[in-house]
Protein backbone atom coordinates (compact mmCIF):
# COMPACT_ATOMS: atom_id res chain seq x y z
CA UNK A 1 0.00 0.00 0.00
CA UNK A 2 1.49 3.23 -0.89
CA UNK A 3 2.30 6.07 2.04
CA UNK A 4 -1.13 8.62 3.05
CA UNK A 5 1.49 10.71 4.59
CA UNK A 6 3.41 13.71 2.31
CA UNK A 7 6.13 15.87 3.80
CA UNK A 8 6.14 19.40 2.53
CA UNK A 9 7.08 22.64 3.65
CA UNK A 10 5.23 25.48 4.94
CA UNK A 11 5.53 28.96 5.65
CA UNK A 12 5.12 29.85 9.35
CA UNK A 13 4.02 33.30 10.21
CA UNK A 14 6.62 34.85 11.43
CA UNK A 15 8.22 34.45 7.69
CA UNK A 16 9.72 31.29 8.36
CA UNK A 17 9.50 27.95 6.50
CA UNK A 18 8.80 24.56 8.82
CA UNK A 19 8.58 20.87 7.55
CA UNK A 20 4.87 19.55 8.02
CA UNK A 21 3.48 16.15 7.37
CA UNK A 22 0.02 15.90 5.58
CA UNK A 23 -2.05 12.88 6.35
CA UNK A 24 -4.36 12.14 2.80
CA UNK A 25 -7.71 10.73 3.62
CA UNK A 26 -7.74 8.49 -0.08
CA UNK A 27 -8.01 5.03 0.24
CA UNK A 28 -9.82 1.73 -0.50
CA UNK A 29 -13.64 2.95 -0.92
CA UNK A 30 -15.95 0.63 1.10
CA UNK A 31 -18.27 -2.03 -0.16
CA UNK A 32 -21.20 -1.90 2.37
CA UNK A 33 -21.95 -0.97 5.48
CA UNK A 34 -19.85 -3.39 7.26
CA UNK A 35 -16.68 -5.07 6.62
CA UNK A 36 -14.31 -8.30 7.51
CA UNK A 37 -11.53 -5.75 6.86
CA UNK A 38 -12.81 -2.82 10.04
CA UNK A 39 -14.12 -5.82 12.06
CA UNK A 40 -10.10 -6.96 11.67
CA UNK A 41 -8.80 -3.54 12.31
CA UNK A 42 -11.06 -3.14 15.82
CA UNK A 43 -9.57 -6.68 16.63
CA UNK A 44 -5.58 -5.39 16.12
CA UNK A 45 -6.66 -2.20 17.93
CA UNK A 46 -8.21 -4.39 21.04
CA UNK A 47 -5.41 -6.34 20.95
CA UNK A 48 -2.82 -3.64 21.01
CA UNK A 49 -5.22 -1.69 24.13
CA UNK A 50 -5.10 -4.99 26.19
CA UNK A 51 -1.14 -4.91 26.00
CA UNK A 52 -1.06 -1.30 27.36
CA UNK A 53 -3.52 -3.09 30.37
CA UNK A 54 -6.76 -0.40 28.85
CA UNK A 55 -8.80 -3.06 29.89
CA UNK A 56 -12.37 -1.26 29.02
CA UNK A 57 -10.72 0.17 25.59
CA UNK A 58 -9.85 -3.32 24.77
CA UNK A 59 -12.88 -5.02 25.85
CA UNK A 60 -15.25 -2.10 23.76
CA UNK A 61 -12.87 -2.50 21.13
CA UNK A 62 -13.56 -6.41 20.88
CA UNK A 63 -17.11 -6.25 21.50
CA UNK A 64 -17.66 -3.79 18.65
CA UNK A 65 -15.36 -5.73 16.22
CA UNK A 66 -17.60 -9.04 17.09
CA UNK A 67 -20.37 -7.07 16.64
CA UNK A 68 -19.47 -5.93 13.02
CA UNK A 69 -18.18 -9.18 12.20
CA UNK A 70 -21.71 -10.62 13.06
CA UNK A 71 -23.48 -8.18 11.22
CA UNK A 72 -21.43 -8.69 8.31
CA UNK A 73 -22.35 -12.36 8.09
CA UNK A 74 -25.56 -11.74 8.73
CA UNK A 75 -26.22 -9.36 5.78
CA UNK A 76 -24.06 -11.24 3.24
CA UNK A 77 -25.56 -14.11 3.82
CA UNK A 78 -29.35 -12.80 3.66
CA UNK A 79 -27.79 -10.92 0.48
CA UNK A 80 -26.78 -14.92 -0.78
CA UNK A 81 -30.21 -16.38 0.08
CA UNK A 82 -32.29 -13.52 -1.08
CA UNK A 83 -30.69 -13.72 -4.63
CA UNK A 84 -30.82 -17.69 -4.36
CA UNK A 85 -34.68 -17.13 -3.90
CA UNK A 86 -35.02 -14.62 -6.26
CA UNK A 87 -33.47 -16.92 -8.96
CA UNK A 88 -35.10 -20.14 -7.96
CA UNK A 89 -38.48 -17.92 -8.63
CA UNK A 90 -37.16 -16.66 -11.51
CA UNK A 91 -36.35 -20.46 -12.85
CA UNK A 92 -40.26 -21.74 -11.55
CA UNK A 93 -42.10 -19.12 -12.86
CA UNK A 94 -40.36 -19.73 -15.99
CA UNK A 95 -41.08 -23.18 -15.98
CA UNK A 96 -44.61 -22.66 -15.26
CA UNK A 97 -45.33 -20.63 -18.64
CA UNK A 98 -43.57 -23.03 -20.19
CA UNK A 99 -45.82 -26.01 -18.57
CA UNK A 100 -48.64 -24.39 -19.58
CA UNK A 101 -48.21 -22.97 -22.85
CA UNK A 102 -48.68 -19.34 -22.49
CA UNK A 103 -46.18 -16.36 -23.00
Amino acid sequence: MASRVRTHSRRTPSGGKTRVQQHTRTGRPRKGLVSPRHAWGLFKRARRASKRKKTALAVTLGVLGVGELLSWLLLDTAGFLLMTFAALATLGAAAALTATGRE
